[in-house]
């Protein structure tokens, strides 16, 4: 999904004076989720304030110089995060892309559009696994689903 919507920033990045976060290339108007619970300096415009960015917050990376990608997250408004290249050794780091994420993963969050896809082969398939991936939405979701599988889900859980 990078790859096809985010060509122009991706080749842009890869030029002497250009600059991306980690082994996924996280560039300017990526979206990414945060990896782990942390303390970090936030910036308001005018001031730094430390603040607490807790493990599966979304947010968009809203650009930055050389050497920080700045980082606007979901319900902090006016605030912005910097990332370092630095904080990505061996290419992974505190941020990873967010285009699609794992019920897992969505759980405590809540997006305005979800798209929820169940494969054939879905074997851990439980009410409360597709409870918490539905209820993630604050608005009308879409579902995918083969017939027979949802027959199947219905009759066994």
């Amino acid at each position: 999904m990078q790859r096809t919507f985010r060509f122009d920033q991706l080749e842009s990045s890869r030029n002497p004076w250009g600059m991306s976060l980690g082994d996924e290339e996280i560039v300017t108007r990526d979206k990414v989720i945060q990896l782990r619970n942390q303390t970090r300096n936030a910036y308001n415009g005018t001031e730094k304030v430390e603040m607490y960015l807790a493990n599966g917050e979304v947010g968009v990376v809203s650009g930055g110089k050389n050497p920080f990608r700045n980082v606007v997250f979901a319900g902090r408004q006016g605030l912005s995060f910097g990332y370092r290249k630095s904080e990505f050794p061996r290419g992974s780091g505190p941020l990873a892309l967010a285009y699609c994420l794992t019920v897992h993963k969505g759980q405590g969050s809540e997006f305005s559009k979800v798209f929820v896809v169940i494969p054939k082969e879905c074997f851990n398939l439980s009410r409360a696994l597709l409870y918490t991936a539905l209820t993630r939405c604050s608005c009308p979701f879409s579902a995918r689903a083969d017939a027979l599988v949802l027959a199947r889900w219905r009759t066994c859980c």
